[in-house]
């Protein structure tokens, strides 16, 4: 026997879904499994018409409210449709609007499609999304980076701390892509655990860094049933104690030519020693800034701090004694060597070196010794005894890729008074530039003028499409009118192209949205690059390209 159906059995729930770029509200019945089954009701005779509100008024109402009519529901237990979306009210910075929600529900259960329940339910909205915290540290010993989500997930309402219930669980929903360097050739890495480490070994270079995070909350219940839900999106990328995104790997060569300086000026320290104690002071004192301006150096590249300081002052050291610290910044493979001497059980007092074999009256057991020259690895095992166990002088590394830029125009070239597309800046990639594995990285910055027209953005590689377009209507103003447009444009083949795709706006929405997409350009014939504007209305340097830059990246 079937229960009998009161108006207290009816429940439904509301979703603030915040990951879309337009923001929706989503009801959903939620006794639709037990109108048949418990309560004996005949789907097709469930119907329901909604009135929705907001902080500042109605957001959307059933066009049979007034009457009571059924004929168009928003719930429909036939079909089934259990569920129904409206855009949510956003504020000047894309935020959805605090403040109450009110949600009327009537309700159908018989054929004559007569109310037979109406029901009405309020939540006053107080959400804050989360702010993405994203921690690096990288060593060069060992040569990895390790990346951690250090982001404090709990949103605290009304005195009440909520956790979300998918990613402190089990890592559902959290999306962190890392883009190594362009020329160490290397693939990026996606992750969605908390903390991921990349490498052995890594490359020397800027590493961009992304986290993009859906988290969903349970805020409310009702009748023992979650009734109120959000799902937000979390954006973060990296960036350093100094603002600038990405996190920079510095070039090993300095290590190398570190050692051999030290050397150096500790060979004439103990030269100037036996004659000159005046000079030997000056040589020791120039080794203690040397430790000292090295020991700065290490604690901030193991943090992500600038080292320009650091660098710059042992540059200064080493150079009035005649020696030079290189610049090379050009991406190279980090060879780990902490794990050099993993074989032996044996802690070594002192690391020695030469050019020859080492003599068998050198050093005391359980020293090291480096051959310079050819790289090979010595422990004394006995007192006249020195045992070869590795060379410590890899294989030559893989040629990095060559890089040129091939065009960067940063004139400003915006949209006229009109409503059709219009080219803002192109540049033509002639013929056979570009081979099967060579990549294009184009960059874009665009302008909105700070109003609520409709605005469209559209990036071509090549007259057959659009690659992707944006599209916002959003109030722009001073904190939110830029858009940044990155593009990687991979070979695959004589009429193949792979491309990857980023669109960050600045400010709010604060928003990146990757893709990718492929495309069949012809290479061995000219290609367009270009940016296009359409404005919605009709208004002069509505939307300005900034600037357009084409790197061509050859492996």
């Amino acid at each position: 026997m079937a229960a009998q159906l009161l108006e207290s059995n009816i429940t439904f729930s509301i979703d603030f879904d915040l990951t879309a770029e337009t923001k929706d509200l989503e009801f959903t019945d939620l006794l639709s499994a037990d109108y048949d089954p418990t309560y004996g009701k005949t789907l097709s005779n469930v119907l329901g018409i909604l009135q929705i509100s907001g902080p500042n008024g109605v957001l959307y109402t059933n066009v049979g409210w007034e009457t009571d009519s059924f004929a168009s529901p928003d719930i429909d237990g036939g079909t089934p449709l259990w569920s129904k979306s409206v855009n949510l009210p956003l504020d000047s910075e894309d935020e959805v609007q605090l403040g109450t929600y009110t949600i009327v529900y009537k309700l159908s259960v018989t054929a004559i499609a007569a109310v037979f329940a109406t029901v009405t339910k309020t939540y006053d909205y107080q959400f804050e999304t989360p702010t993405a915290v994203i921690g690096v540290t990288s060593s060069c010993k060992v040569s990895t980076m390790t990346i951690v989500d250090n982001t404090d997930y709990t949103v605290n309402i009304d005195g009440t701390d909520y956790d979300p219930v998918n990613i402190l669980i089990d890592a559902i929903g959290r999306d962190f892509t890392i883009r190594w360097p362009l020329s160490s050739g290397q693939s990026n890495d996606t992750s969605t655990a908390q903390s991921v480490t990349i490498g052995p070994n890594i490359w020397t270079g800027q590493y961009d860094i992304l986290l993009d995070t859906e988290a969903i909350y349970n805020l409310e219940e009702w009748n023992s049933q979650t009734w109120v839900i959000v799902h937000a999106q979390i954006y973060g990328e990296y960036t350093d104690v100094s603002g600038r995104s990405g996190y920079i790997v510095e070039n090993e060569d300095y290590s190398e030519q570190l050692y051999q300086a030290f050397k150096n000026i500790d060979d004439s320290f103990l030269t100037a020693s036996k004659t000159n104690t005046k000079e030997a002071q000056r040589f020791e004192d120039v080794r203690n800034s040397l430790s000292y301006y090295m020991s700065m150096y290490e604690i901030a590249r193991e943090h992500g701090y600038d080292t320009t300081f650091s660098v710059t002052k042992m540059r200064e050291l080493v150079g009035e004694e005649g020696w030079t610290l290189g610049s090379d910044t050009s991406s190279k493979e980090v060879i780990a060597w902490a794990s050099i001497v993993a074989g032996s059980t044996t802690v070594g007092s002192t690391i020695l070196n030469g050019t020859a074999v080492p003599a068998t009256g050198l050093g005391s057991v359980g020293d090291y010794y480096i051959r310079t020259g050819n790289g090979h690895f010595y422990e004394k095992t006995g007192v006249a005894m020195w045992t070869y166990i590795m060379t410590i002088e890899g294989a030559a590394g893989a040629a990095g890729s060559q890089v040129s830029i091939l065009w960067n125009d940063i004139s400003d070239d915006g949209t006229t008074a009109t409503i059709i597309e219009k080219t803002l800046k192109n540049y033509t990639l002639t013929a056979d530039t570009i081979v099967e594995g060579d990549v294009i990285y184009v960059e874009s910055l665009i302008q909105f003028g700070q109003n609520d027209n409709g605005k469209t953005v559209k990036f071509y590689f090549g007259v057959s499409g659009a690659t992707f377009d944006y599209y916002t209507e959003t109030l722009c103003n001073a904190q939110n009118d830029r858009l940044t447009l990155k593009v990687w444009i991979t070979c695959t083949g004589a009429a193949t192209q792979f491309i990857n795709y980023e669109k960050y706006r600045k400010g709010s929405p604060g928003k990146v949205y990757i893709a990718d997409t492929t495309d069949t350009e012809t290479i061995s014939g000219d290609i367009i690059i270009k940016i296009t504007g359409q404005n919605k209305v009709a208004t002069i340097n509505d939307i300005v390209c900034k600037q357009l830059k084409i790197e061509h990246h050859k492996i």
